[in-house]
């Protein structure tokens, strides 16, 4: 199609017409500003035409998609005087990328759903927002560890601060190993990472956040479920061993990171450290 410089079809052609109930040639001569006023993205993307700009984008035109395509349209002496624009018809590539995008979110929704009951609902994996509001009031100033080097002073500080708000000091040192494994990873996938204590009623909450590239869902089960595996998405043995020690181990990860968010309070012990590590590491 080519367009006058005001908007006005002067060419439009091809067998992407007939699913706009378009015969060729039918609508040279009206404003495309008329022709698809119905369309709001239309009318933004031609007013961008018109401006000189040249661009590839994806409208929809009801339950038709189209990639766009527009340049300015120049007489010989370099001057804008329309535009001119090709129009494919990719709705059936659409529906098929949107069908592969809800199975992979009903594989993902199945992953959480099977790892929330194998674990008797003590890994639970949720979006930040969800995470963000199941957050007690924080205590002190995050702690900021940028490199494994700085882990045996973390861990001499989060053991301070329990001490005050766990009862058993044996709970105080299972915790603080399993904040330690979720620092670990935060540093070898992440980068870094942020820990901060919350106090939830009776239940003292380690949140740690990196901002690594999140964790691959095809992973997530081998990660928490076999010992030992490891990849550079995953979080290895360690999650075994925060299962094991912790109430609750809450999960968030995308592309931008991740947060897991640790639960302990009071409860009945389970065994020495040593048996406690002993069991996750074997699986």
């Amino acid at each position: 199609f080519t367009l006058d410089k005001t908007g006005v079809f002067t060419m439009s052609r091809g067998q992407g017409l007939e699913g706009l109930n378009l015969r060729p040639g039918e609508v040279v001569g009206t404003s495309v500003y008329d022709v698809y006023r119905d369309y709001p993205d239309v009318s933004k993307a031609m007013d961008r035409a018109l401006a000189g700009e040249a661009f590839s984008e994806i409208l929809e035109l009801g339950e038709l998609v189209f990639e766009v395509c527009c340049a300015p349209l120049l007489d010989r002496a370099g001057e804008q005087i329309g535009v001119r624009g090709v129009a494919i018809d990719v709705t059936e590539a659409a529906r098929q990328e949107e069908l592969i995008q809800l199975r992979g979110s009903d594989l993902s929704r199945a992953y959480i759903d099977v790892l929330c009951a194998v674990t008797n609902d003590k890994l639970q994996i949720m979006s930040r927002d969800e995470l963000g509001r199941a957050l007690g009031e924080p205590l002190g100033e995050p702690l900021v560890v940028a490199h494994i080097s700085q882990l045996q002073a973390v861990r001499a500080s989060l053991r301070r601060h329990l001490m005050a708000m766990l009862v058993d000091p044996v709970d105080v040192d299972a915790v603080v190993v399993a904040a330690g494994e979720a620092a670990t990873n935060g540093i070898k996938h992440g980068g870094g990472c942020q820990i901060q204590l919350y106090q939830l009623g009776r239940t003292t909450q380690i949140e740690v956040t990196d901002s690594g590239s999140g964790i691959d869902f095809s992973d997530l089960p081998r990660a928490v479920l076999s010992a030992g595996f490891s990849t550079k998405g995953s979080l290895g043995v360690g999650f075994s061993i925060m299962l094991e020690i912790c109430d609750h181990v809450f999960l968030a990860t995308d592309p931008q990171g991740t947060t897991v968010l640790l639960e302990a309070g009071d409860r009945a012990q389970s065994g020495s450290l040593e048996n406690v590590i002993g069991r996750s590491i074997s699986v």
